[in-house]
Parts: structure tokens; sequence; C-alpha cells
């Protein structure tokens, strides 16, 4: 369904009154029919069950503006028959423009100078007073177009046949309403009428790692660190239906597998980190005006990141925006334009004639780094802005040398960005003719294009650090096709599950089905709360960047896996510093052991660790929603029973106004009936 979200001035997405809307279903399977609809239709208000093809912006603002439409749904399947249109992206054709580094650039501002999602219609920054659905399950689709349309509601010959016809009711009852703050206000405002609030911010966690740990007592360098950033989520118009495939995965993806490439050179990178730190990280909530670069910042800006360190305390060193020395953010990098991989630069800061040397050196180590890799990498038009990205919400603030790795020159290649149609064919993950029992292991082009953006990457960090190079870092082809394949396609497999604790495992299970794990932000009530795609994220960043204890190290033996994973736990508890740590141990369920058909576990020592992606407008005492300097994006609340979707056959209303009456008059006669009773009752008892 879709559903309510707010920010500073406004209400999105869709909403039904609270006991669901009611109409007659009809089916819109071509332009003609929704013509027919909107001069002809005779039976308002009506359900309108629509092909993919046909729900897009100029189709769907007609049914609204029509008057005749009190719901609306869209087959959503894999069959032929229903394809998905030519482009779809709910999305602006600027996204994120309001919160953009551009915003009060007279050249930049509102992509005047680029146009990134030209197929963006902001469908899902809209508002409609009416539910808006989708249907997977081709059963029910089929009842609904056969049993209950053409039976009864499809017309001949432009007449609709006679009563009765067939009705849907589609509910989506949302409880937030007006903006963000007015919201916030009232759900703070308990009371015996509102115990439970209206709507929550937006947020999830991010997750970062360092090669190496960095020591509280050292001196870090301005300008030392690399900052090695992907973003984690999307959205859809639709609840849970949000694969990203490109608009997210692609670039999370090949940064973890950045990640697994440097761990194994470790050795060679120990003594440099010291002095130049990598830091990776993985933030979330970008989709909505950078929640969670934004509030790293906030964190770095006053010395809360990785954690607050009391007095005298030892832990992990704190990084503050002074400290990055390069940026480089991996983007939609799945489907390359002319065979290529494009570098993203920003113009502004370029005019400093210091920033612009270090930016041009940065470009040069990466193009490198790909021409030894194999990838075709260029330079985007210097006078270009910034595409969307995290590293704008740093720029705001602070001039930092950097780069956008994308797949597009000056328009995203998606053409389904941030949409439900983002899937895996979009990167060129595809099985066709490959036997299930082996597409888990089949390397597929997009697995080779993604490995190859690692590799080239992961060598020009190196080479940023080291101020020489190594050829022999080469992203795993196998270890990539593999995570695309989890992220994808099927949950249910053996990297996620090694990648968890036991107690996750057995919830992963639970998740029946192939559907990918939605990568919607969700939202953060004031914790740690992670969606799947976060936790799977993090738990693998947890293992590439780590290393496995050993036996000797936990003082056990992994026959007695309690044992061990008590032992892994206790290194947490006896860690003075359990905030701002060096390390935390992780006890993961491991590889599965073909002979035994068990996993022994695995203790995991590793620099990953998560922080609060969740606006911090929320969390300051007294903050001005009227300074935007944070986004301040909420998501309705909703009750259990606030989302559903049946249909009925609905009489004629001249039949409906008989059976009232006739109830009416049959109420009156008994109530006469029963005073006569009870005045002789004593003659008749």
């Amino acid at each position: 369904m879709c559903y309510r979200r707010l920010n500073l001035t406004h209400e999105t997405g869709c909403s039904s009154s609270r006991k669901g809307n009611v109409g007659v279903l009809q089916f819109l399977e071509t332009p003609e029919n929704v013509t027919w609809l909107i001069q002809n239709g005779a039976h308002a208000p009506y359900v309108a069950l629509l092909t993919p093809e046909l729900f897009v912006h100029d189709v769907i603002y007609k049914l609204r503006d029509s008057g005749k439409i009190n719901g609306l749904l869209v087959i959503h399947t894999n069959l032929s028959d229903y394809l998905p249109p030519a482009s779809f992206s709910p999305d602006s054709s600027c996204p994120n423009e309001y919160n953009s580094m551009y915003s009060g650039n007279s050249t930049y501002a509102h992509c005047s100078n680029v146009t990134w999602n030209p197929d963006g219609d902001s469908l899902v920054f809209q508002r409609f007073d009416f539910p808006i659905g989708i249907l997977k399950n081709w059963t029910q689709i089929e009842f609904m177009i056969e049993n209950c349309y053409r039976k009864f509601n499809e017309p001949v010959d432009g007449v609709v046949g006679p009563y009765p016809l067939c009705a849907a009711q589609v509910k989506s009852a949302m409880d937030g309403a007006k903006d963000t703050p007015t919201c916030i206000r009232r759900s703070n405002t308990i009371t015996n009428l509102n115990p439970i609030g209206y709507c929550d911010p937006l947020g999830n966690m991010n997750s970062f790692a360092f090669i190496e740990p960095l020591n509280s007592t050292d001196t870090l360098a301005n300008e030392s660190v690399t900052l090695v950033a992907a973003r984690l989520d999307s959205f859809s118009l639709f609840f849970g239906t949000d694969p990203a495939s490109d608009s997210s995965v692609a670039g999370f993806l090949t940064l973890l597998s950045v990640v697994e490439a440097l761990s194994k050179v470790k050795d060679k990178l120990q003594t440099a980190v010291k002095d130049r730190p990598i830091l990776f990280v993985l933030f979330n909530g970008e989709a909505f005006e950078y929640i969670g670069s934004t509030r790293m910042l906030y964190e770095m800006e006053n010395n809360f990141f990785p954690g607050f360190l009391q007095e005298d305390d030892i832990g992990a060193a704190l990084i503050r925006p002074e400290h990055i020395g390069n940026f480089i953010e991996i983007g939609p990098v799945g489907i390359p334009e002319e065979d290529s991989l494009w570098l993203h630069t920003d113009p502004v800061i370029a005019a400093n004639p210091s920033i612009k040397e270090k930016t041009d050196y940065l470009v040069t180590e990466m193009k490198k780094a790909a021409t030894g890799a194999g990838l075709n990498v260029t330079s985007a038009p210097e006078v270009q802005p910034l595409p969307p990205a995290s590293f704008q919400a740093f720029l705001k603030k602070y001039s930092i040398p950097g780069f956008i790795l994308t797949d597009h020159r000056s328009h995203f290649q998606n053409k389904f960005y941030n949409s439900r149609f983002d899937t895996h064919d979009r990167i060129s993950v595809v099985y066709d003719n490959v036997p299930a029992n082996e597409t888990y292991d089949h390397i597929t082009q997009g697995a080779k294009n993604l490995a190859k953006a690692a590799t080239a990457v992961a060598r020009a960090v190196y080479a940023l650090t080291t101020n020489s190079s190594d050829d022999s870092i080469v992203a795993d082809e196998l270890t990539m096709t593999h995570m695309l394949y989890c992220f994808l396609i099927d949950h249910q497999c053996e990297l996620f599950n090694s990648s968890l604790s036991s107690a996750n495992a057995a919830l992963l299970e639970k998740h029946a089905g192939t559907d990918p794990f939605s990568t919607y932000v969700g939202v953060n009530q004031g914790g740690s709360s992670r969606n799947w795609v976060s936790i799977l994220a993090h738990g693998i960043l947890s293992r590439f960047s780590g290393e496995t204890e050993t036996e000797e190290s936990l003082n056990c033996t992994l026959t007695k896996t309690s044992e061990c994973e008590k032992k892994c736990k206790e290194k947490n508890d006896n860690d003075k510093n359990s905030y701002a740590r060096w390390f935390l141990y992780t006890w993961l369920q491991g590889p599965l052991n073909i002979t035994t058909g068990e996993r022994p576990g695995i203790c995991v020592k590793s620099t990953a660790n998560g922080s609060v992606a969740r606006s911090a407008a929320f969390d300051i005492d007294g903050y001005d929603w009227q300074s935007n300097e944070f986004p301040v994006w909420t998501e309705s609340r909703w009750s259990n029973d606030a989302m559903l979707v049946r249909v009925f056959l609905l009489p004629e209303h001249s039949y409906e106004v008989a059976l009232l009456c006739g109830g009416l008059a049959l109420t009156i006669v008994f109530f006469f009936l029963v005073c006569c009773v009870s005045k002789k009752s004593d003659a008749i008892f």
C-alpha cells in the first residue's frame, strides 16, 4: 500500500477513510478504458484496477481530477501480459533538491544545470486522499478481473449491465496529518485519548568500519582520513517493494567488496593506515535528504563519532570533519553508460586551487587503478554539479577533495530509479537457462562488472594510503555473485546465514519467499533499530573487515559452541570502553560444515560498528523547525487493521433504500406489537 509521510511543510502519500473507501471495481486495460470511465462512467465512485503500463503520472492525475475515483489498485506480477512501462520513477526529477548543497546557488539550484532523473514524476511526494495499492497474488488478481469485473461490471457496447455490481473496499487509514512539526507536537501530547502518537521519525543505523583501529591517545592529523561511502536505502511508492538494484544495492555491494579486497592486504596497510586511516561508511536514510550523512556529520562536529569518550577513556579516536582528506562515494554503478563508469567532482570547491589540485590527484589515482583493473572510467564535465549523493551533505559545510563514482554522465541510466521496478535484471543479474541448484554460484555479467569496479576503487584507496600500487588486489567475483544473489534473488542463502547470529538466522528463516528485502529506511523511535538490509549489510561488513578469533584466543573448544559463544561475548563485556571501543566481538553462525550439517560458529573481531541514522532535529532540545538545518521526515503510524482490500456485490441504490425503509417499517410494527403485548401480558400469560 501507498502510505503517508510528512515533512516540514506537507503531508505526502495516500490515506483512506477510517472504514476504507468503497467503489465499483473498474478494470482499466487501455487508454480508451480510462477515457470511458472519465467521460461515461455512471456508477461513481470507482475503485480502478490498472495495468502497470497505465499506472503512470498522467493517467493517475486524470483519474484523480475526474472526481470519480475512490481508490486505485495496480497489478504487479512477473507475467508477460503485464509488463512495466518503458520508464517509471516516483522520485523527483531532481532528487533531494531542497537539501542539496546547491539549493542556494543561482547556477546549479534545483537541477537547473542538469536534470539527473528525467523519468522522475514526484508521485511519492504528492498527496492523494484515496488509497492506492498493488496486487501481487495472481490468484487474487484473476478473481477480481474474471469473477468480479467481467462477470458484473464490464461494459458491453459502452453500457454497464444491471445491478448488482461488484465493488471493492480499499483501506489504508493513516494517523499522521498536516506536517512533521504538527504531528510530532500532537504525538508528544500524551492523553488518554491519544496514548500512542501519530507519527515517527524516519531513521535506521549507519554502519562503519576502519581497516585498523585508531587509538584515542594518538594524534590524528587534519586531512588524513580517506572516507569511502555508499548509501544503503531507497524507496518506492508502495510499502516493502523497493529492491533498489541500481539505486543503492549495486553501490553498497561494491563498497563491501572493496572492504574484503583491502582486508586481504591488511598486513601491507598496517603501518600506513596509522597516519592515513581508511574509514568505510554505509549511510542510511539518504533517499530522504541525507538523513544518515547529516547525522554523522553532526556527531563528528560535536565529538560524538565514533563514540563519546569520557575523560581519561581509552577507545577509538574521535573523527572530526577536518580530519577527512579524501571522500570517495560509490553511487549507482550497475548500468554503465557507454561501457564506462563516470567520476563526478564539484565545480564550486574547484574554484579553490588547492582543493582542485588535490581533487585532480585523487581522480588521477582512480583512473590509473581503473586502467589496471580493465575498467573504463571517464570524468564527467567539470562544469557539471554533483549528482545527488551523501558527499553533498559534507560539502555544504566543508571543502573536501573527492569524487562520486557512478554509471551515468549527466542523467541516471536507471529509468526505474527508486521504484518497484528497479530489479536485478536492470544490472545484468540474470539466470537464463541456469539450473536452479547452480544459480547461487553462477557468476553473472552484473557480478563481473561490480567486481571490476570494486577492484579499481580498492587499488585507488590502497595507492592513496601507501603511495604505491598493488596489482594483486582483486575483488572476488564469486563473493560479489553471492551478495547479489542473496540481496536481490533469495535471502535464504548461505552468505546471509553464515553472517548472522543464531537468533537472527532463526528470524530470517521465518521470512519465506524470494522477494528482496525492503531497502526503505523505516522509522527510528530513538534507539538502534535496523531493518533486514541494514542487519545483513552490517553483518557482512563485520566479517569482511574483521578477523576470526581462534580457539586459543578464546580459550575454548569450538566443539563446545555455547562455551565459545559465551567467551566471545565476554570479550565485549570486559572491555572498559563499551561504547567507543576499538573492536567489537560478534558471535556468528559461520559457514556450514558439509560433513556434519552443522554450523560450529565463529567469533569475529572487527572494527565494524553502528551510529544512529536519525535526523538530529528530533534529538536537539528546542530545535528550530524553520532552520532547515536537518531533514525532518516522519512516517505516519497506522493500526494493525489499517490495510485491507476486499470485494463484494453492491446492490442498486433503490434496493438499498427499500431495504432500509422495510427495516424501519418492521421496527415500528414490532415496537407497537411489543407495547401491546406488554400491556396485556397479565391476560396473555
